[in-house]
């Protein structure tokens, strides 16, 4: 595959003087917020929008080449299914176009339809598929010609949370196995740190931050931290192993349960947003409830932030304003955390 490089990109209306390497084989997140300049960087990549600097492909400028010949796959947000073809001639349009014998298409459209497992799909039209079926067809018709770059916008903000989370999965096997570099658009925090070898995040058109999921996640920066938030940082001081998927570990005074992945914690962090308060403790199990004191109250526009000293730490949850003035919460008053077990990013180092 290939390697990607940008050197001092921008663009008329967005992009400012980005430089970004993508390693070959690597799957890198552009995480942002809205009009933060992702889907841009993508069509710079694919030639599909004027630029100033250059694009590399290991190390070669590619500038004067029009999309068609930099082999690069590209899924966009919407799809773009034709709804006038079924599955098969949708998958097969680029190879028709590319005057393929139908001997040649049949082949290739064949493997595709059983790497991305959607062969009883083959005759059916976009108008009978689900929201995860279209995505699979989607992605084989990027991937049909084997490119050695495969980028992708956004591709799954239309679905719902568990089919999303099951072809994150997918995606991130079928990227691993073709070994194809992967640039991946999200403006969705936890989806970045699952799907990521290093993340990227991009914000008003600069490039802020790059690094491993766990550095972003833990050592924000000041611009990333306004966009992502500043998680909650808690050390740990003590592991127990429960099972052999949940471990138990102590910080500073409290007690948590955490997945398992059979490495020492040494931190964990998680977001304002991610915990739950409340003045009376919650029903259910006694798993990642802890009780603290009120400390603080910070208010905006939409949003209050609670510090909360549970143990030695000082926690800060967010809330919607509406719902904090009808929770009768007082400073100095005891109230109740649930820390969300998913939600919990562990740091081994």
């Amino acid at each position: 595959m290939s390697s990607v490089e940008l050197m001092n990109i921008s663009t008329p209306y967005s992009l400012k003087n980005i430089n970004l390497k993508v390693r070959d084989g690597e799957l890198l997140v552009l995480l942002g917020p809205t009009g933060a300049g992702k889907t841009t960087m993508l069509n710079v990549i694919a030639g599909l929008e004027n630029y100033s600097g250059s694009v590399l492909f290991d190390g070669v400028p590619i500038d004067g080449i029009p999309t068609g010949r930099r082999n690069v796959g590209y899924l966009f947000q919407d799809l773009n299914l034709f709804p006038h073809l079924n599955v098969f001639w949708n998958i097969a349009f680029g190879l028709k176009m590319q005057g393929l014998n139908k001997t040649e298409i049949q082949d290739k459209v064949d493997k595709m339809l059983h790497l991305l497992k959607i062969e009883p799909l083959r005759d059916r039209f976009p108008k009978n598929l689900s929201g995860g079926e279209k995505q699979r067809v989607a992605l084989a018709r990027a991937l049909i010609n084997l490119p050695c770059i495969l980028l992708l916008d956004e591709p799954m903000s239309s679905l719902d949370y568990r089919t999303s989370k099951y072809l994150r999965t997918e995606l991130r096997m079928l990227q691993k196995k073709l070994g194809i570099t992967t640039v991946y658009v999200t403006h969705n925090l936890y989806e970045a740190e699952e799907m990521a070898d290093r993340i990227a995040v991009i914000d008003k058109g600069r490039l802020e931050q790059i690094g491993s999921p766990e550095d972003v996640f833990f050592h924000p920066q000041e611009t990333v931290s306004s966009f992502i938030g500043a998680p909650n940082i808690l050390n740990c001081e003590y592991c127990r192993l429960l099972n052999p998927s949940l471990m138990e570990v102590e910080c500073g005074g409290i007690s948590l349960i955490i997945p398992n992945e059979g490495k020492q914690v040494r931190k964990l962090a998680i977001l304002p947003e991610d915990i739950y308060i409340s003045a009376a403790k919650p029903p259910g199990p006694n798993i990642n409830r802890v009780k603290g004191i009120l400390m603080k109250v910070d208010e905006s526009t939409h949003t209050v932030c609670c510090t909360v000293l549970a143990g030695e730490n000082y926690l800060r949850a967010e809330l919607p304003k509406e719902i904090f003035k009808t929770m009768g919460l007082d400073i100095g008053g005891e109230v109740w955390l649930i820390l969300n077990l998913r939600k919990l990013k562990v740091a081994n180092k």
